[in-house]
């Protein structure tokens, strides 16, 4: 309709937004967690926060998980989040850059995340299974 639909108010919200599986999920920061805030997209309702140890950074949603970045010089870790039982399931490390440096995206006809660094790589995460581990496939840029 090329109008907004809607507007939700939320008591702090970043610029941090990651949309999929019928939740958008936006985070805001404290001094050593994560406040991830789920908003139904259906009905426009914002659940309660969820307080995540450490500083993280959603990006993606897809196979059952939401996608995070974060972690602290001289690395970046991905993480995965089960919106269920909303808890992390694990990470592992995907950069040496600052997360705000890079960006990432889930693609469903691979099940893989792809991170994208300041630093000349992308990094390709392919999803195993919806609570197991994930292998890594490194690709570096050319120059």
């Amino acid at each position: 309709t090329n109008s907004v639909v809607a507007r939700i108010d939320l008591e702090v919200a970043s610029g941090a937004l990651a949309v999929g599986d019928g939740a958008a999920w936006v985070a805001r920061w404290g001094a050593d967690h994560t406040y991830l805030t789920r908003i139904d997209t259906v009905t426009n309702q914002a659940d309660v926060p969820v307080v995540v140890e450490g500083g993280w950074v959603p990006f993606a949603v897809g196979a059952g998980r939401l996608w995070l970045m974060g972690g602290f010089v001289p690395e970046i870790r991905l993480a995965w989040l089960n919106p269920t039982a909303v808890q992390l399931e694990g990470s592992i490390v995907v950069a040496r850059t600052l997360a705000d440096e890079g960006s990432g995206v889930f693609d469903p006809e691979t099940d893989s995340v792809w991170v994208a660094q300041a630093e000349d790589s992308v990094t390709r995460v392919d999803v195993v299974a919806p609570s197991a581990t994930s292998s890594v496939t490194r690709f570096e840029a050319a120059l």
